[in-house]
C-alpha cells in the first residue's frame, strides 16, 4: 500500500486536475435541486435512488485511468449494490414523512460535500464552490450519497442504508486516521447519523406525497 503522502498527493493532483468534471457534477447536482426546490421535478425514491449511484460509478472510472484498482474496484461493486438495492427493495412512493433531524443534518451534509475543501487549493472563491472533487474522490462522493438519503429518510430501505453506512464509514475512517484527513469528521458523522434510519419500518406504498 503506498505512503499516506503518496495517496494524499495523488488525491490532491486528481482533483485538481479534474475540474472540469467536478463543475460538471456541481451543475448537473444544482440544477436538480433547484427544480426539486421549485416543484418542477418529482423523482420517485427508486428514481432518485438509481441517479446517486451516477457518481459512485464515476468515481469508480477515475480511480480505473489513475491505475487506483482498491477504488476502482470498491466503488464499482458500490454501484452496482445500489443500484440492485434500488430496484429490489426501494419502493417508487414517498409515503412517510423524513424526520426533522434527518433533513436537518443531510443537509449540512450536502453543504459540506458541496464545499469540501481539503484538496481544492484554487485561489477564488468561485473555483472552491465549484470545484470539490463531488464524483472525483471517494470521501466528497460519499458524503452527497449519505446526506441526500439522509434527506430521502433512507428511502426506506434498510439495506441501501446500512450499505452507504458500511462504505461511509470505512472510508472516513481511514481518511482520519491513515491519511490525517480531519475533515472527514464530516462524513463519519454522517454515517452515524444513518444508523437510526435503518431501524425504521419499510413503509408500505399507497401514494406518492410531497417530498417535504
Amino acid at each position: 500500500m503506498p505512503s499516506p503522502e503518496t495517496m494524499l498527493y495523488e488525491l490532491g493532483e486528481l482533483t485538481m486536475n479534474s475540474v472540469p468534471f467536478a463543475i460538471a457534477w456541481h451543475i448537473v447536482i444544482g440544477i436538480g435541486l433547484v427544480l426539486v426546490a421549485a416543484k418542477r421535478w418529482r423523482p420517485t425514491k427508486r428514481e432518485l435512488a438509481l441517479l446517486l449511484a451516477g457518481p459512485a460509478l464515476y468515481v469508480s472510472i477515475r480511480a480505473w485511468i489513475d491505475a487506483n484498482p482498491f477504488n476502482g474496484t470498491l466503488f464499482l461493486l458500490f454501484a452496482c449494490a445500489l443500484i440492485v438495492i434500488a430496484r429490489r427493495t426501494v419502493m417508487t412512493e414517498w409515503t412517510s414523512p423524513v424526520p426533522r433531524w434527518a433533513q436537518v443534518i443531510g443537509g449540512l451534509g450536502l453543504i459540506f460535500a458541496w464545499i469540501y475543501p481539503h484538496f481544492n487549493e484554487f485561489p477564488n472563491l468561485l473555483s472552491r464552490l465549484l470545484g470539490s472533487p463531488i464524483g472525483i474522490i471517494p470521501c466528497p462522493t460519499l458524503a452527497l450519497i449519505a446526506s441526500i438519503t439522509l434527506m430521502a429518510g433512507g428511502f426506506g430501505s434498510r439495506s441501501w442504508v446500512l450499505t452507504v453506512v458500511g462504505m461511509s464509514l470505512f472510508y472516513a475512517l481511514f481518511g482520519i486516521f491513515r491519511l490525517g484527513v480531519t475533515l472527514d469528521l464530516g462524513l463519519l458523522l454522517a454515517a452515524i447519523a444513518l444508523i437510526p434510519l435503518a431501524r425504521r419500518p419499510q413503509p408500505k406504498p399507497h401514494s406518492q406525497p410531497d417530498l417535504q
